[in-house]
């Protein structure tokens, strides 16, 4: 007889925690978070608990589709710096966590590119128009979108816990609002 592996709503929900510390590096070494988030339950919460200055685009994309994704209440959590990239996989939880020794920092998009100049301008701007619509959707519930045009003109944003805590707070709020209202 086959065992029945479809998901069932009477299975106990699940907690489960994922420590992302040090820089965002090659997607291959995020292959547990990614079937975490993939694979996760309509019951299940994942906690991604953040301390990292950013790193990869590519990676942060591939983390972000998993967690719009997911099944399962993904929940971030700010444990320490929250830098660049890890900025919009803060912001992209269904929960945000702030822990009172944490802070974030966000900034434009950052690469170097090699190859003939016209290559190098289509690259270019190309990336300023994706990183500038990603920005927008990511951060704009917390942010203005005059904050997140002058983030994308090149002023870095600092925040204490604190701060974060404010803007997740506020944002919460005008989206019970917004359903409220509905």
């Amino acid at each position: 007889m086959a065992k029945d592996f479809a998901l069932r709503s009477d299975i106990a929900a699940a907690e489960f925690h994922y420590y992302l510390s040090g820089a965002v590096g090659p997607a291959e070494d995020y292959v547990d978070l990614l079937d975490l988030l993939y694979g996760g339950r309509p019951n299940d919460t994942v906690y991604i608990h953040l301390n990292t200055p950013g790193g990869s685009l590519d990676t942060t994309l591939q983390i972000l589709n998993a967690i719009n994704t997911s099944a399962s209440q993904v929940v971030t959590v700010a444990d320490g710096r929250v830098a660049s990239a890890g900025t919009l996989i803060l912001f992209s939880g269904d929960g945000i966590m702030i822990n009172p020794f944490s802070y974030a920092m966000l900034h434009d998009g950052a690469e170097g590119l090699i190859g003939k100049l016209s290559e190098n301008l289509k690259q270019a701007q190309f990336s300023s128009r994706f990183i500038r619509e990603l920005c927008h959707h990511v951060y704009q519930p917390f942010f203005t979108e005059e904050e997140v045009d002058s983030i994308l003109d090149g002023k870095d944003m600092w925040l204490t816990a604190t701060e974060l805590n404010e803007r997740v707070v506020k944002a919460a709020k005008q989206q019970e609002e917004e359903i409220n209202a509905e």
